[in-house]
């Protein structure tokens, strides 16, 4: 009974980081602030190549106007991936309209690039957004 109630919390404890660092990725991204949205984003999508240019690629033309609630479900069962669904208004420069879309987003744990891990951060990958955005 005491090791089921500990899985529950920690779990719980999960879902909670996952949603603070999504809600803090999605105010970024209303401000417009790709430098701070940087540093919530996976740590292998970071190590990569100039990080804060390829946010600006993927997600430049894009302005979050407002979202609903954050749902979480993960993906595997070491839960180190999960998928951060939600819904929002997103402006697309590009044609100059508002939609209302339905997004995901992974959110990855690691303890380094490509080292995931149950203990690490949990960052966003900017690429599934993106992804999210252009199937709508």
């Amino acid at each position: 009974m005491k090791e089921t109630t500990e899985k529950i919390i920690a779990e719980q404890n999960k879902r909670n980081e996952i949603r603070s660092t999504m809600k803090k990725f999605l105010k970024l991204w209303k401000q417009r602030d790709f430098k701070g949205m940087v540093k919530l984003c996976q740590l292998t999508w970071t190590s990569t190549t100039d990080a804060e240019q390829r946010l600006i690629q993927y997600l430049g033309n894009y302005r979050l106007n407002n979202h609903t609630d954050i749902n979480i479900s993960f993906v595997n069962d070491a839960a180190v991936c999960a998928a951060v669904h939600f819904e929002a208004d997103i402006y697309d420069a590009t044609v100059r309209m508002t939609q209302h879309m339905k997004l995901c987003a992974r959110v990855i744990c690691e303890s380094k690039p490509y080292q995931p891990s149950e203990t690490g951060q949990w960052g966003i990958n900017p690429e599934s957004l993106f992804h999210s955005i252009i199937k709508n």
